[in-house]
C-alpha cells in the first residue's frame, strides 16, 4: 500500500501468514509419513491448494501477472522469502505427492499455479548465483528445491552450477561453493563472518548433499571431504 507522503509499505503480517502456511505444509507431511495417517496429509493438500489460489488471486487467474508482478512481492517476498517459502512447500508437497485424494488436476495446479511461477521469479535475483552468503544460499535452494520436486533438470543445474555454467566449469550455484571463499581450513564458512550465518549456510549445503545423496552424487567427499572438515 502506498501512504500520503507516497511511501510504499509492505504487508508484513501477511507475509508472517504465508510462511506460516508452509510450515504447517511440511510439519503435516512428516506427520502424514511417520504415522501414516491420511488426516495430515488431507490438511497440507488442503493448504497447499489454497496457497495456490492465494497466488492466482482465485482460480482461473493469469499466473505469473501480466504486468511481470509477483504475486506475493506486495506483503514484503523477496529472495530469501521465496526461498524458505519453496523449501517447506516442497518438503511437504513431496511428502504427501501419493496421497490417493491428490489428484492430477491437483498437482498440476499446485505445481503449475504456485511453485513454479514462485521459482520462474526467484531465477531474476541474480546475486544468489555468486554471492554464497547465507541468504544467498537460501535463494539457491528454493529454485533447486523446486527443479527437484518438479524434475526439472535445467533448473536444477541452474542452482548447482551458475548462469551458463557446466559440471565441468561452474560458474556459480552451489558447486562453486566448493572454493577456497566458503569452504577452507579453520572457519565454517568463508562467505560469513558471523557464526550464526555460518552455520545456516552450511545447514543449507548440508541438504543440498542430501538430496544429492539419494540421487547418487556424494558431495561429502568431494574436494577432499571439504564439507566435512568445516563440521
Amino acid at each position: 500500500y502506498q501512504d500520503a507522503s507516497g511511501k510504499w509499505g509492505w504487508e508484513w503480517s501477511f507475509n508472517s501468514a504465508l510462511q506460516q502456511r508452509t510450515a504447517d505444509v511440511s510439519n503435516l507431511g512428516m506427520l502424514f509419513a511417520l504415522t501414516g495417517e491420511e488426516k495430515y496429509a488431507a490438511v497440507a493438500r488442503q493448504i497447499l491448494m489454497a496457497l495456490a489460489d492465494a497466488y492466482g488471486y482465485g482460480k482461473g487467474s493469469p499466473v505469473p501477472d501480466p504486468h511481470g508482478y509477483d504475486h506475493f512481492e506486495a506483503y514484503g517476498f523477496d529472495g530469501g522469502d521465496i526461498g524458505m517459502f519453496l523449501a517447506k512447500a516442497c518438503h511437504g508437497y513431496d511428502l504427501i505427492y501419493n496421497l490417493p485424494s491428490l489428484s492430477a488436476e491437483d498437482r498440476t495446479h499446485i505445481e503449475r499455479d504456485l511453485i513454479r511461477p514462485l521459482a520462474e521469479h526467484l531465477k531474476k535475483f541474480t546475486f544468489m548465483y555468486t554471492s554464497h552468503g547465507r541468504w544467498g544460499m537460501v535463494c539457491l535452494y528454493g529454485l533447486f528445491i523446486t527443479g527437484v520436486t518438479l524434475n526439472d533438470q535445467p533448473m536444477i543445474d541452474l542452482a548447482l552450477y551458475g548462469q551458463g555454467g557446466t559440471k565441468d566449469k561452474a560458474t556459480g550455484g552451489f558447486m562453486d561453493c566448493f572454493n577456497s571463499a566458503c569452504l577452507r581450513d579453520g572457519v565454517v564458512w568463508g562467505a560469513d563472518t558471523k557464526i550464526e550465518e555460518q552455520m545456516a549456510a552450511v545447514c543449507v549445503l548440508t541438504t543440498v548433499a542430501e538430496v544429492m545423496w539419494h540421487r547418487g552424487v556424494d558431495l561429502y567427499g568431494y574436494q577432499d571431504k571439504a564439507m566435512k572438515k568445516s563440521y
